[in-house]
């Protein structure tokens, strides 16, 4: 316990300086209209389809306008449904607004695209483009295995994966990092077969996926799960989370307010605490109640979250455990085809994906949405006070939390 409590010190220290370390920089920037000039820009996340424009986080790199160099900026590109390169100069016009900086432009406003060869990425899209005939599974696999934007699939499925609550597992986390390590894992004895797969995820996070926040993560956790599993340690998954959590902060302080970031850090939190000391499931057939356990406070950890900007659904409670199995499977194919270069039959992976499809679009019939919105304020002490709990709430007593929810959502 004193590890973990080293560990949580260190990241409370660690979350304290980010928010320092963002205001500072903020207090340099005041509330102003930049007005127009040129302004080149890095794409950092995966656009967001929203109505008629695009919006994505950009790292601004060069242009007219010296003082936000290296700086994160949100741009919003209008008239348009894909970026024809990661890195754009654009005549936007430039605002700052509480710190932050917002670019909006039109797609005419694109004025150069630098010179890039295709990346690995590029390749392997285009590739898996040519390959699949269904254009309906073919954006399911951009989006689940390679991290495009989930606008990518029909309207239709869209909605079907937001009221199932099932939008989270087309986001590139843990899951998919997990199924690329396992593969390599056993294709070489213990220790080489541990730096195979360990090599074979780098090789997936940092040249196939965008280094989104929950990647970042994943990937960290991994590395120093492997890391002590080579030197003949016990990991200690909590620990790990928290050290993984001050690495990104420190590099990235500006996380410390990416919705994606604190929703990936809590879901493997609260995945982490409900497993210790929970009951023993001997028999077979008990064995089945552990996914929906998981996912019940997989959804405990994100709900408060949430709610403080959207609406949220119960639904991935029962509906995650029951989709998860073909998602294992059509993860498991598509990274076959990633490391064959998608040069496999792709029948499977298009029959797994018309079945998730259908599945997800049969469920999405039953809506069940909670539209009571939560505070920030509120948000912290309910993640707080269910984390203690599940610390030390042993076996069924863990189900408190899921009554501490209630509570604060209904008061």
């Amino acid at each position: 316990m004193r590890g973990e409590v080293r560990q949580l010190l260190l990241f409370l220290f660690v979350v304290l300086l980010a928010y320092f370390r963002v205001e500072r920089e903020r207090d340099f920037l005041w509330e102003e209209d930049l007005g127009e000039g040129l302004v080149r820009v890095e794409l950092v996340s995966s656009p967001q389809l929203e109505e008629n424009k695009l919006r994505m986080r950009v790292k601004v790199v060069g242009g007219d306008f010296a003082e936000l160099y290296g700086r994160h900026a949100l741009l919003d590109l209008y008239r348009t449904l894909d970026l024809p390169s990661k890195v754009l100069d654009i005549y936007a016009k430039v605002r700052v607004s509480r710190g932050f900086v917002i670019l909006s432009a039109d797609y005419r406003d694109v004025v150069g695209l630098p010179s890039e060869d295709a990346t690995i990425r590029d390749r392997l899209i285009q590739r898996a483009k040519e390959r699949i005939e269904d254009r309906e599974v073919e954006a399911l696999t951009l989006s689940y295995l390679f991290g495009e934007s989930q606008e990518h699939l029909p309207h239709e499925e869209q909605r079907s994966f937001r009221t199932t609550g099932l939008l989270h597992i087309l986001v590139v986390s843990g899951g998919h990092l997990a199924v690329v390590f396992l593969i390599l894992r056993w294709l070489a004895p213990y220790h080489y077969g541990m730096l195979l797969g360990l090599l074979g995820t780098t090789l997936y996070t940092f040249l196939v996926v965008p280094l989104d926040p929950p990647v970042l993560r994943a990937y960290l956790m991994l590395f120093l799960f492997v890391l002590v599993r080579q030197l003949q340690g016990l990991p200690n998954m909590l620990s790990i989370l928290l050290l993984s959590g001050s690495f990104i902060l420190l590099i990235y302080p500006d996380y410390l307010y990416s919705y994606s970031f604190w929703l990936s850090s809590m879901a493997t939190l609260y995945l982490i605490l409900s497993t210790k000391d929970m009951p023993k499931w001997e028999h077979p057939v008990n064995i089945l109640i552990v996914p929906f356990w998981l996912s019940l406070f997989a959804f405990l950890g994100t709900a408060p979250i949430v709610l403080s900007f959207s609406t949220s659904t119960p639904n991935s409670i029962p509906f995650t455990p029951v989709v998860s199995p073909l998602f294992l499977l059509f993860t498991f194919y598509g990274v076959l085809e990633l490391l064959s270069f998608f040069s496999l039959p792709t029948a499977p992976m298009e029959f797994l994906g018309k079945l998730i499809l259908a599945l997800v679009n049969f469920f999405g019939k039953f809506e069940w949405e909670l539209t009571k919105g939560m505070s920030n304020w509120e948000v912290a002490l309910l993640c707080l006070l269910n984390a203690v709990y599940l610390y030390f709430a042993p076996g069924f007593w863990k189900m408190g939390a899921f009554a501490v929810f209630l509570l604060f959502y209904w008061t």
